[in-house]
């Protein structure tokens, strides 16, 4: 994400555009990576809606880096962005991943337009829970997401709550607090995009009714 200031040194930058793009013009020219006024040598790939700049090393920890999407960018049309994307970001030591992975809630663990778990829900919970009693060490980060239905700022309020609602309840669940951090990003970020944001019954929709747990250990 723009002004990421923990953003794992062995990564690749991955950007995700409203609309399919035209794969041709996704390239070394176009999406670059700079570390000051030197460039990172990398890969760029692309395909659909998605493009990625995978760096041939290690991204240097502490350090910040600045990427870039030209206008030389176009979709299936022809039509190019309308300005250069900048984005910035500054690389720390990725955190280890735990396995098992804990398991994701998806659109029917709540109930329609709630924070509330259902009882599907509440299975997948109690088995994460489990998992993070079993690794003491532990930390999560609780990310709420939404579909592209309804506002902006209704959607974001409801990934809030969700995430609240999930922290909430690994903590009656037996977790300590201080291992549990939540954000809500509403409908940013989607896992997918969404052509008809009106449809909540689309594919697209219900993969970003989502919570998802990045794993840490500390």
């Amino acid at each position: 994400m723009n002004g990421d200031t923990a953003a794992p040194v062995n990564q690749r930058v991955q950007a995700a555009f409203s609309e399919v793009m035209d794969p041709a013009t996704l390239n070394a020219a176009t999406f670059t990576v700079k570390q000051g006024t030197t460039p990172v040598a990398g890969k760029v790939t692309a395909l659909s809606s998605n493009a990625a700049f995978t760096p041939a090393s290690d991204f240097e920890k502490g350090k910040a880096y600045t990427g870039t999407i030209t206008t030389g960018a176009k979709d299936l049309a022809g039509n190019a962005l309308a300005r250069n994307y900048v984005f910035n970001f500054t690389a720390l030591t990725a955190p280890k991943v735990v396995l098992p992975v804990l398991i994701a809630l998806e659109d029917q663990h709540f109930s329609f337009d709630s924070s509330e778990i259902t009882e599907n829900g509440k299975t997948v919970l109690s088995y994460n829970i489990r998992l993070m009693k079993e690794s003491p060490k532990m930390e999560i980060l609780i990310a709420g997401y939404t579909s592209a239905s309804g506002t902006a700022e209704y959607n974001q309020k409801l990934s809030e709550r969700r995430a609240t609602a999930v922290r909430e309840y690994f903590i009656k669940g037996g977790i300590a607090p201080a291992r549990l951090t939540k954000i809500g990003y509403g409908e940013k970020y989607p896992a997918e995009y969404e052509a008809v944001p009106s449809d909540i019954y689309s594919e697209s929709a219900k993969a970003n009714m989502r919570v998802l747990f990045e794993i840490i250990v500390k």
